[in-house]
């Protein structure tokens, strides 16, 4: 018995099939990309909100105070290729009207990045 070999036909399918594969792969590429930037851009503006929350705890009652928005730049290396990131940081602090003894602290970091981004984290201090 003879081995079956491909016809023409044959070939050209599977070439084609295994074109359209590469294909599809080739674009998740840029998404997956794009997902771990922000993912880093996530990681990082939460670093800065928990360093500024501790920052905020290790004040006295009295110190607990709204801080002005101020700018930080972050060196970010991606692929080899360094670039500065700026973030906005702002501390709001705010007493609930009936409990003197307790402060509400909100951590906003705010950056742009093909589109504004922000995340805020928030604790309660006491006085006590």
């Amino acid at each position: 018995m003879r081995p079956r070999a491909l016809s023409l036909l044959e070939l050209v399918v599977a070439v084609g099939v295994f074109a359209t594969a590469f294909l599809l792969l080739l674009g998740v590429f840029p998404t997956a990309t794009r997902a771990i930037r922000q993912a880093n851009e996530y990681l990082t503006a939460s670093f800065l909100a928990e360093q500024e929350l501790e920052a905020v705890r290790g004040l006295a009652f009295e110190d607990i105070a709204n801080v002005s928005p101020r700018e930080v730049t972050v060196q970010t290396t991606n692929r080899g290729i360094t670039a500065d990131a700026r973030y906005t940081v702002e501390v709001d602090v705010d007493s609930p009207p009936l409990k003197p003894e307790l402060k509400k602290v909100r951590v906003l970091v705010s950056w742009t990045r093909e589109r504004p981004r922000s995340l805020e984290l928030s604790t309660y201090v006491a006085d006590y």
